[in-house]
C-alpha cells in the first residue's frame, strides 16, 4: 500500500496546475472590470518570465553535461542530449509545445519541461474563460468551465480506450509486465495521456474557480462590512468577515478534501486487491476522473485554509512562514536544474548498486540541496535581472 504514493505519485502535478490557475485566477480577476485588459502583454510577460531560464538549462544539458563524467553508460547515455534529440527538438521548448512534438521519449529534449509546455499553454486559454466572470456574468463563466472538463474527460476517456491504457502502470511483480512491456507501456501513458494539457484541464479549470470563489468571496463580505460600518479600516475588514464563520465547517472541510485525496491514490490497489490487473473499464474510468476528484479534494483544503486562516492557525501561521518566500523565488530553476544533477549522479555510476535506506536518504538530501543552491545562482543571475528590467520597461511604459 506504501508504494502507491510513489507508483501514483503523478497525481501530485494537479497540485500544481490547480495552484497555478488559482494564481492566475487572483491575479486577473482582482483587476477592475473596468481595466483594459492587454492579452499579448499577459502572454509575453509570461514568455520572458520562465524562458531564459528555460534555455540556460537547455545550455548546460547540451554544452556542459557531457564533460562531468565518464563511465560504461554515460556517453551511451549524454548522445541523446548532446546528440539528436536536443538538435533536432531544441526549438520545441522557446514555442512550448514539447508536451506535444516529438512526443516520443527517444527524441524528447528536457523530457521533463513537457510541464512548462501544458502549463504555458493552458494559461494562454485561461483568460478567454475569466472573461466571462472578470465581467460579472458568474453563470457564464462556470458553464464555460464545466464545458471544458466534459470535453476533457471525453478526450481523455477516448485516448485510454483506444490506446488501451491502463490507470496505474506499475513495474511490480503481479502486474504481468516483462521489463519491454512494461516500458513501451510506460511511454504511451507518459506521452500520449499524462504529458498533454488536456489531460489536465479539470485541475487547471477547478483552480480557476476557487481563485474566482475567493475574491467573489472577499468582494461580498468586504462590501458588507463596509456598508454596515463605513468608517471602518481596510485592515478590519479581513478581521470582521472572518468572524462569522464557522470553525468546525472549515476542519471538516479539510478533512473530508483530505480524505477524497487519499481514496484516488488508494483506489487501484483496493480495486484489484494488489494484482494491477486493471480492466479496460476501470483505466478508462480512472484516467478520465482522478484529476479532476483530486483537485477537487485538494481544494476543499485550500479554500478554507484562504478564507479562514484563523481557524488553523498553525497550518496557516506554518504555510505563510517567510522561510517559503526566498524557497518559493528559487523552486523554478531549481525545478529545471535538477534532473541535470541527477542525470551526472546517476550517469557515473560503474557497477551495479543496491540501496539501502540511509544512503538514499543522504543521496536525497543531496541532490536536493544541491539543485536549490544551482537554482539560487541561476535566480540571482538570470531571473532577478530579467524580472527587474521588465519592471522598469513597464513602469516607464505606464509613465
Amino acid at each position: 500500500m506504501y508504494s502507491l504514493f510513489i507508483l501514483n505519485g503523478f497525481l501530485a502535478v494537479s497540485t500544481f496546475f490547480f495552484l497555478s490557475a488559482f494564481l492566475v485566477a487572483y491575479a486577473i480577476f482582482a483587476a477592475s472590470p473596468s481595466a483594459k485588459f492587454n492579452y499579448f502583454n499577459y502572454v509575453i510577460l509570461r514568455w520572458l518570465r520562465t524562458t531564459p531560464a528555460l534555455m540556460l538549462t537547455l545550455c548546460i544539458l547540451w554544452s556542459i553535461l557531457p564533460h562531468l563524467g565518464e563511465g560504461p553508460f554515460w556517453y551511451t547515455r549524454q548522445s541523446r542530449w548532446a546528440g539528436g534529440a536536443c538538435r533536432d527538438a531544441w526549438w520545441t521548448l522557446p514555442l512550448y509545445i514539447s508536451n506535444i512534438y516529438p512526443n516520443t521519449p527517444a527524441k524528447s529534449c528536457m523530457s521533463w519541461a513537457w510541464y512548462l509546455s501544458a502549463d504555458f499553454q493552458l494559461y494562454m486559454i485561461a483568460p478567454f474563460l475569466l472573461w466571462t466572470a472578470w465581467r460579472g456574468k458568474q453563470r457564464l463563466f462556470f458553464g464555460g468551465c464545466i464545458s471544458a472538463i466534459v470535453a476533457s474527460i471525453l478526450i481523455t476517456g477516448i485516448v485510454s480506450y483506444i490506446y488501451k491504457l491502463p490507470a496505474l502502470v506499475t513495474p511490480v511483480s503481479g502486474s504481468g509486465l516483462t521489463v519491454a512491456d512494461y516500458k513501451l507501456q510506460f511511454e504511451d501513458w507518459m506521452y500520449k495521456f499524462y504529458t498533454q494539457a488536456s489531460t489536465h484541464l479539470p485541475s487547471y479549470v477547478v483552480g480557476l474557480c476557487c481563485g474566482c470563489f475567493v475574491l467573489l468571496q472577499d468582494s461580498a463580505d468586504e462590501t458588507k462590512y463596509a456598508t454596515e460600518d463605513p468608517e471602518c479600516e481596510p485592515m478590519m475588514l479581513y478581521e470582521r468577515r472572518a468572524a462569522p464563520r464557522s470553525g468546525m465547517l472549515s476542519r471538516s472541510s479539510i478533512i473530508l478534501g483530505l480524505g477524497i485525496m487519499l481514496a484516488t491514490l488508494v483506489i487501484p490497489v483496493v480495486w484489484t486487491r494488489d494484482s494491477f490487473n486493471f480492466p479496460l473499464a476501470f483505466s478508462v474510468l480512472y484516467n478520465s476522473l482522478h484529476f479532476l476528484i483530486w483537485t477537487i479534494g485538494l481544494a476543499l483544503v485550500v479554500i478554507p485554509l484562504v478564507l479562514c486562516p484563523e481557524d488553523d492557525q498553525l497550518i496557516s501561521r506554518f504555510l505563510g512562514a517567510d522561510f517559503w518566500t526566498p524557497l518559493a523565488k528559487i523552486s523554478y530553476p531549481t525545478y529545471l536544474i535538477h534532473p541535470v544533477l541527477l542525470e551526472v549522479l546517476y550517469g557515473n555510476i560503474w557497477e551495479p548498486h543496491t540501496y539501502r535506506p540511509v544512503e538514499l536518504a543522504i543521496r536525497i538530501c543531496g541532490v536536493v540541496t544541491l539543485s536549490f543552491a544551482v537554482g539560487c545562482l541561476i535566480f540571482l543571475f538570470v531571473e532577478s535581472p530579467i524580472s527587474s528590467l521588465i519592471r522598469n520597461l513597464l513602469r516607464k511604459t505606464r509613465d
